[in-house]
């Protein structure tokens, strides 16, 4: 059954004094098929929908969310899906990235571009809840991880947990500002040459001055992401346009734009 089916599908079993107020369904499924149901809603009726979540589990939906005014509030079933990932444990959130079980083979596509580097670092710009840093933890020394909010450092923080992963350095900041404190050695031993191997960036969160900041830390390789091609491009020509860089490969993974940039000293690895 596809996602329009199945929202059609739970509607339909909803008594119309609750459906009045439901103004979109999201459903977030795991690989093994468990879910997260999210509704959106016009009102705030947590305490009224908290009655209707016993009448939804079935085996499969086992997890119940409603949103109202771009908040979350629990309202049955389990507060997070288990859900594996190309071999490492992930909890499923309201707030998580995934929005297809096989969104894990953008995960892997970045994993294989990225160089391996284990005596340098990393600084990843959008963790995707942990699910980044998750697949290139083994790849390099030390991985600073940047997000734009407390929540979704914590979830990065629980994910990794999941997978006893600890040479993650997590950031909840405005992402110019904490570019140029690491610039400045806030992070680092002052004086020493920065090491960065790779940098992985969401593309969307990233601006001109940024831009030219990542150019001054010099990592090795650079990796773009986003839903929409256009930022992805965008960002793209302001490193390119450095005589020093160039892109050297690129690929549209479901529903991510991907570029990676190389320093031309490094673009045969």
């Amino acid at each position: 059954m596809n996602n329009d089916k199945q929202i059609d599908s739970i509607l339909k079993i909803i008594p119309d004094d609750y459906r009045k107020y439901i103004t979109g369904l999201e459903i977030k499924t795991s690989v093994e098929g468990p879910q997260m149901l999210i509704f959106d809603l016009s009102r705030d009726q947590r305490m009224k929908f908290k009655r209707l979540a016993p009448l939804l589990e079935d085996g499969k939906s086992i997890s119940f969310y409603v949103k109202h005014n771009s908040k979350f509030h629990h309202i049955g079933g389990e507060a997070y899906v288990f859900d594996k990932i190309n071999n490492y444990n992930y909890n499923i959130s309201p707030y998580s990235p995934i929005k297809t079980p096989k969104q894990s083979t953008f995960y892997r596509t970045i994993k294989n571009s990225s160089p391996k580097g284990t005596t340098r670092n990393a600084i990843i710009i959008n963790t995707h809840n942990g699910l980044i840093p998750m697949h290139l933890s083994k790849l390099y020394n030390r991985l600073y991880c940047v997000d734009v909010a407390d929540i979704y450092s914590a979830e990065a923080k629980m994910n990794l947990k999941l997978n006893k992963i600890n040479n993650c350095l997590l950031f909840s900041s405005h992402i110019s500002k904490w570019l140029r404190e690491f610039e400045g050695y806030k992070y680092t031993p002052p004086g020493r040459k920065h090491k960065i191997g790779l940098i992985v960036c969401d593309a969307a969160m990233l601006t001109e001055e940024s831009c030219s900041t990542i150019l001054n830390i010099e990592p090795e390789t650079i990796i773009l992401f986003s839903e929409n091609e256009e930022t992805v491009n965008k960002m793209s020509k302001v490193f390119e346009a450095k005589e020093k860089h160039e892109k050297t490969y690129e690929s549209f993974v479901e529903g991510f734009h991907i570029r990676k940039i190389k320093r031309k000293e490094h673009a045969e690895l």
